[in-house]
């Protein structure tokens, strides 16, 4: 019998791409959660290559009403949450809005799902951010938090949240935390897909500050790996973090990619404002991660660049 999946926020990039990836897998049957108006583009890719029966399209994620009602009727086994609002500069703006969507949506989940027996993992997507800036490799159980953003402050909420309720009252959650991933289809805003475009079209690469946060970027084939690997061995109760090991500031992204994409020819670059509250290192120590689960990541940054810009 197959597994059931169910996808929460599936129109987000990260969700997308996990459930392109599911579709590969015979032996899951994946359902997908997102709504009316969110992503488009990952929207009218996802109608295409899943049955209707398998999409939930909701009017609002705040209602949780629907999406309640369809849990219970599918009966998944695995619930993957990709769900999140994620622009770190307008949780400045609109930081309630962060905490409506990212934590009180959540709480009603987790309320209204606390009592099924039928779900044996929640999984839940968080970030390396809520950890601030860190000095050191940050380990999966280090509780030494010091979140920077409104956005931050809403991802580490619901976390706690998760571990209250798996401590007292052996909700399945499981959670992950990634550093950050690119791959085919990412927003053009983000890094990679920006640098590949002012490459092509020659024009500016806008660089926030001046380019020397530390970040460790991984392929979306071993992001979806990870998750993976969690469904297969993750632990109720545990979390894991997912990195490579080498640490680069964005200008020396940038001159990977001028020298892999275009031969060390310049890429024109203009700079902006540096993000408030923009942390200058996340650092996250993977060995527990390793052990138990098995994986690594495998695909370089110099060969996911050139492969994305062909």
């Amino acid at each position: 019998m197959k597994k059931k999946i169910l996808i929460i926020g599936a129109t987000s990039y990260a969700g997308f791409s996990f459930s392109m990836f599911c579709k590969k897998i015979k032996s899951f049957s994946t359902y997908l959660v997102y709504r009316r108006k969110s992503n488009v583009y990952y929207a009218k890719i996802i109608k295409k290559n899943f049955k209707k029966k398998q999409q939930i399209i909701l009017k609002d994620y705040i209602n949780s009403k629907e999406i309640i009602k369809k849990i219970n009727k599918i009966k998944p086994e695995i619930i993957i949450d990709f769900l999140s609002i994620c622009d770190v500069n307008n949780s400045w703006k609109k930081p309630q809005t962060f905490f409506q969507v990212n934590v009180y949506y959540k709480l009603d989940i987790i309320k209204k799902i606390d009592s099924v027996k039928f779900i044996k993992k929640f999984i839940y997507i968080s970030t390396p951010e809520i950890f601030g800036n860190t000095k050191i490799r940050t380990k999966e159980n280090n509780n030494n938090f010091s979140p920077s953003t409104p956005y931050a402050i809403s991802k580490l909420a619901t976390e706690l949240l998760l571990k209250s309720y798996f401590k007292h009252k052996k909700f399945p959650a499981i959670i992950t935390r990634f550093s950050n991933f690119f791959g085919e289809h990412q927003q053009k805003y983000r890094l990679v897909p920006a640098l590949i475009k002012s490459i092509k079209k020659n024009k500016y690469f806008y660089l926030d500050g001046k380019g020397d946060s530390l970040r460790n970027f991984i392929f979306t084939d071993d992001f979806c790996d990870a998750i993976l690997r969690v469904i297969k061995k993750g632990k109720l109760g545990e979390t894991y973090h997912f990195s490579g090991k080498q640490f680069k500031t964005i200008k020396e992204y940038i001159s990977i990619a001028q020298k892999t994409l275009i031969h060390n020819k310049k890429i024109k670059i203009k700079h902006r404002k540096e993000r408030i509250g923009k942390d200058k290192k996340y650092l996250l120590c993977t060995k527990y991660t390793n052990d138990k689960l098995g994986w690594s990541a495998k695909v370089n940054f110099n060969q996911a660049i050139l492969k994305l810009y062909k």
